[in-house]
């Protein structure tokens, strides 16, 4: 029934896609794309994403595009999580499309997950660096059945890079006081050092 349903949403994902735009399907990297197969296999390897993955963490990641227009992503390949998004629909990563997504894309290089800048409440943090260590609060946490009345920041991370993360935004908000995370609506408890830092627009550790 799931393979069913899956299959569905992937089907639908197609027929939603322009008509112009269907056709063989590229992955892509920053520099360079590669062509997985011709229409008929872009629809074998589509349909054998049969199970639902969970939102995947960021990390290095592949775009997939349409051959015929090279435009905007239809999805997204992340090799660490072997997961797929396919229009915000995401999948674990069948082995007949691992063994062919490892052998198109040797040697080509993989986007790096970036944050152009990132707000925190009103407070707007534009360094580069900065922002980009924000990644940090997809990691970061200790789950909670629930967290105080304290109040919460909405923590807004954009990339100009397009990604399946956090390019129209981000389900982040960090507690006025105490050290408390909300991500995707989820409570989690975090170091008082980072929630204070996060609330002042400074800098995250890499580790710790």
């Amino acid at each position: 029934m799931l393979k069913a349903v899956v299959a569905f949403m992937v089907v639908a994902f197609l027929v939603a896609a322009p008509a112009a735009a269907k056709g063989a399907l590229d992955v892509c990297g920053p520099a360079a794309c590669v062509q997985l197969g011709d229409e008929a296999s872009t629809m074998t390897f589509l349909m054998s994403s049969a199970t639902t993955a969970a939102p995947t963490m960021p990390s290095r990641y592949f775009a997939l595009r349409f051959h015929a227009t090279n435009g905007s992503p239809v999805g997204y390949w992340v090799p660490a999580a072997n997961a797929l998004d396919l229009n915000g629909v995401w999948t674990a990563v069948s082995p007949d499309q691992a063994t062919l997504l490892a052998q198109q894309t040797s040697g080509l290089a993989s986007y790096v997950p970036r944050v152009d800048w990132a707000r925190v409440g009103s407070r707007l943090v534009k360094r580069a660096g900065t922002a980009s260590s924000y990644l940090r609060l997809y990691t970061l946490g200790t789950p909670l059945d629930a967290v105080p009345a304290v109040g919460f920041l909405t923590v807004e991370l954009v990339s100009f890079q397009e990604s399946p993360w956090y390019t129209s935004g981000s389900a982040l908000m960090v507690s006025r006081t105490g050290a408390y995370l909300l991500r995707d609506g989820k409570p989690l408890k975090i170091p008082l050092t980072y929630a204070r830092l996060i609330r002042a627009g400074r800098p995250l550790p890499l580790q710790g």
